[in-house]
């Protein structure tokens, strides 16, 4: 675990990985957006695909969840790259559309 000092997303997957206990981990999301530039970029493309989606909804409330994933790996974080390696994205909520 000494190599991974200075990746402490990837040391912490890896210990979970590790540690066997077969329970689900859970990534810190924004740490990956703040520390990724490339998440950062499909978090907004997938945030601007969402709002201008919304956009051409009549009035009322509305569920959405975007048709299509988005996938990608991390080549711009050597510790996100260990850690995830890669990652899918899509839009989904709740909109409420006033005319």
């Amino acid at each position: 675990m000494q190599a991974f000092r200075s990746w402490p997303n990837a040391r912490a997957h890896l210990a979970h990985c590790l540690d066997n206990t077969g329970t689900d981990y859970t990534i810190d999301l924004e740490g990956l957006l703040r520390d990724s530039q490339q998440a950062r970029d499909l978090f907004k493309d997938e945030l601007r695909q969402a709002q201008a989606f919304v956009e051409r909804l009549p009035e009322g409330e509305w569920n959405i969840t975007s048709g299509a994933v988005s996938t990608q790996y991390v080549t711009d974080s050597k510790d996100w790259y260990y850690a995830v390696g890669g990652y899918s994205a899509w839009e989904k909520g709740r909109a409420k559309v006033k005319c």
